[in-house]
């Protein structure tokens, strides 16, 4: 299992804690091997427009995710008005999921008169790294955002008319920010830019949480597995 706490979730679910072992998230390798990196730019799909990373811009990236077209609607322009009124809109990203093309999202960005940037192909680790905020939905940016160290807010709000079945543990956390409504985004984006101590201060927190979802960076998650299953293959 990746970390502690979906193995604490295993076991309440009836499985033996003898049968299950923790070896950190393969897909994250590069967390633990620290490569990284800050870019210092990226291009829109659909204009080619450059976006530059600056250490004075406050840049605001939004995960998207292949929902339903209502819930979809409400999430996306909920964010851009909230941005909108903070005078924010040009510092940020829109990072597509995978799955997505981005027509719709396109869409409604004519509509709504803005031009946020509009990104696919970008490394999302990388992309998390170089932002200052992550504003995400149920997704597993969340946790990555949480272990790089960049700050999230979860949108719970927006979508109010709309619930997953499935959940992903970490949403659960209460250290996690998440919203109910656009209002709250607001405030709490604001006083992010105002007090840069309360945003560290969050983080901080955030970095700890992270460390029951995956564990230290010292252990190879993939050397760490393939031990285990040399292990495994030794005793049959």
């Amino acid at each position: 299992m990746p970390g502690e706490k979906d193995k604490e979730y295993l076991v309440s679910m009836g499985l033996s804690e003898n049968n299950i072992f923790v070896t950190g998230r393969p897909r994250y390798k590069n967390l633990y091997e620290g490569t990284i990196k800050k870019l210092n730019n990226v291009r829109d799909m659909y204009t080619d427009r450059i976006y530059e990373f600056d250490k004075n811009k406050f840049t605001i990236l939004f995960t998207t995710n292949p929902i339903d077209y209502k819930t979809n609607k409400k999430l996306i322009t909920g964010v851009l008005r909230s941005l909108k009124e903070l005078n924010l809109l040009d510092n940020l990203i829109i990072k597509l999921h995978p799955r997505e093309y981005g027509l719709f999202h396109k869409g409604l960005i004519d509509q709504m008169n803005v031009s946020p940037i509009i990104v696919q192909d970008v490394e999302i680790l990388d992309l998390i790294k170089s932002s200052d905020l992550l504003l995400s939905r149920v997704s597993t940016t969340i946790l990555e955002s949480i272990t790089i160290g960049t700050p999230v807010i979860v949108l719970d709000d927006v979508n109010s008319d709309f619930r997953f079945s499935d959940t992903l543990l970490f949403t659960r956390e209460k250290s996690l920010l998440t919203i109910r409504n656009q209002g709250e985004l607001i405030e709490i984006i604001k006083s992010f830019i105002k007090n840069r101590d309360y945003l560290k201060e969050y983080t901080e927190k955030l970095r700890k949480l992270s460390i029951i979802y995956c564990p230290k960076r010292d252990v190879n998650p993939i050397k760490k597995s393939i031990k285990l299953i040399n292990k495994i293959m030794e005793k049959q």
